[in-house]
C-alpha cells in the first residue's frame, strides 16, 4: 500500500519540452522530494495560437503553444493549463486574475484527481496570487516559495505589493531561500511565525571537484590562463558590465587571466564593450550551456564571479563551490549568506574597482579546495528537502 502523501508543485518555473533549463533549481528539489511524497507538477504556459506564421514574430510566445498539455519528468507527471496572458508588462496588475480565471477548472480538476493534500507554489505573483485562491476555495494548505525576482521586481509596485501580501495572508507557510527575502516579506507585515528560510540546494552527484587540467582539456580551454567565470542570464541586474570593466583592470596587471560568460540573452552590448576595451581574445561568451554541464566549466575556473546589483540567492555560487572553486559576489540579496572567509570574498555592488580588487585577491590567494566545498554542505539537496518536508508534515497532520 502507497502512504505517500500527494503532494502538488504548482509553478510556472518548470522545465519543459521546448525551456528545458526553465526552474532547474524547482526540478532538482522535486527529484529530491519525490523520494518521500508522490509528487503531481502543475506548470502553466501562457495560451498562444500554434501557427507557424508567429514563429518568428514572437518565438518564445510559439514555442510555448509547442509543448504538450501533459508531459513527463522523471516519472513525475507535469500538467500544462494555458492561462490567458499579456505581452510583457501591460496591465500586469491583472495577471493575477487573468490567470486564476484562465487555470481554476482544470487545476482543481488534477488536484482532485491525484486526491492532493497540499500544494506548494513557487513564485509569488501571479502563481501564489491564484493557486492561493483555489487552495483557499478546496481548503487545502498551502505552502509558498519565494524566488527573489518575485519581490525584487515588484517592491516598488504598490498594487503588486498589495496582491502579493493579501496572497501571503491566504499562505499558511511561506519560505524565502535568503535572509535578505525574509526580511522583505517581514516589511509587507507578514507574521514572522509563518516564515521559514530554507535556501535552494545543489546536487552532490553532479557539483564536485574534478581534475583542472582534464577538464580544460576537454572543453579545449587554455591551460596557462587564470580563468574568471560568470553564470548567469545576460540581463542588466547581473552586472555583467561591471564585471567587464574590472576585468580590463585586472587583465592590465594580470596579462594571462581570461574571462568566461555563460548565459542566456542578447550577447550584443557585452561583445561591443570587449571590443572597445580590446579584450574580444582574452573573453568569450558561449552563450546557455545545459545545467547538467556547468560543473565541467565551473571546474575549469579559477575563481568565479557573480557581481549582481539584485539577487535572490545565487544559486551558481553554491554550485561552483561544490566544485571546489572560489568566489567573489556582490554584498546583495542573498549572497552574504553564502560567501565567508574560507570560500570567497564579498564587494560593493556597481563598484569596478572593489570588484576588480577582489578578484585580484582571490586569483592571488592560496585556496583550501576541500575547505570551499565543505562550506557548502549545508544546502545540498539532501539536507534542504528534509527542511521542506518538515513544513509539508507540519500542514498535513
Amino acid at each position: 500500500m502507497n502512504s505517500k502523501k500527494n503532494i502538488a508543485v504548482v509553478t510556472q518555473l518548470f522545465p519543459n519540452s521546448q525551456f528545458p533549463i526553465l526552474g532547474t533549481f524547482v526540478a532538482e528539489g522535486v527529484l529530491e522530494l519525490q523520494k518521500n511524497y508522490n509528487i503531481t507538477i502543475i506548470a502553466p504556459l501562457p495560451w498562444f495560437p500554434k501557427l507557424k506564421i508567429f514563429k518568428t514574430i514572437f518565438p518564445k510566445w510559439y514555442k510555448s503553444s509547442l509543448v504538450n498539455d501533459v508531459e513527463q519528468f522523471n516519472g513525475i507527471p507535469v500538467h500544462h493549463p494555458r492561462y490567458f496572458s499579456l505581452p510583457k508588462k501591460l496591465l500586469f496588475s491583472l495577471k493575477g486574475y487573468l490567470y486564476f480565471l484562465s487555470i481554476r477548472v482544470s487545476v482543481k480538476k488534477i488536484i482532485k484527481k491525484n486526491n492532493i493534500s497540499l500544494i506548494h507554489s513557487y513564485f509569488l505573483y501571479p502563481d501564489n496570487f491564484a493557486i492561493s485562491i483555489i487552495a483557499q476555495q478546496l481548503k487545502l494548505p498551502i505552502i509558498t516559495t519565494v524566488c527573489g525576482s518575485d519581490i525584487n521586481a515588484n517592491i516598488n509596485s504598490k498594487k503588486i505589493t498589495s496582491l502579493i501580501t493579501k496572497s501571503l495572508d491566504r499562505t499558511q507557510k511561506i519560505i524565502t531561500i535568503s535572509n535578505d527575502l525574509y526580511k522583505k516579506i517581514i516589511a509587507l507585515g507578514i507574521p514572522n511565525e509563518k516564515i521559514s528560510t530554507i535556501p535552494i540546494g545543489y546536487r552532490t552527484d553532479r557539483f564536485k571537484q574534478n581534475s583542472k587540467k582534464e577538464i580544460r582539456e576537454r572543453l579545449k580551454l587554455p591551460q596557462n590562463k587564470k580563468i574568471v567565470l560568470f553564470v548567469g542570464n545576460l540581463v542588466a541586474v547581473k552586472g555583467i558590465e561591471y564585471l567587464i570593466d574590472a576585468f580590463a583592470q585586472i587583465h592590465d596587471k594580470i596579462n594571462d587571466t581570461f574571462l568566461i560568460i555563460i548565459g542566456k540573452g542578447d550577447q550584443k552590448k557585452y561583445i561591443e564593450q570587449l571590443e572597445s576595451l580590446d579584450l574580444s581574445d582574452s573573453a568569450v561568451l558561449t552563450g546557455a550551456i545545459p545545467h547538467q554541464e556547468l560543473n565541467q566549466w565551473m571546474s575549469s575556473a579559477d575563481v568565479f564571479v557573480l557581481p549582481s546589483i539584485q539577487e535572490g540567492l545565487g544559486a551558481v555560487l553554491i554550485e561552483s563551490m561544490a566544485c571546489g572553486i572560489p568566489a567573489v559576489g556582490s554584498r546583495v540579496g542573498g549572497i552574504p549568506d553564502i560567501i565567508n572567509i574560507e570560500n570567497g570574498f564579498l564587494c560593493t555592488p556597481k563598484s569596478v574597482n572593489d570588484l576588480s580588487e577582489k578578484i585580484i585577491f582571490a586569483l592571488e590567494k592560496k585556496w583550501d579546495k576541500q575547505k570551499i566545498t565543505e562550506s557548502v554542505h549545508k544546502f545540498r539537496w539532501d539536507i534542504i528537502a528534509l527542511k521542506i518536508s518538515a513544513l509539508y508534515d507540519d500542514l498535513t497532520k
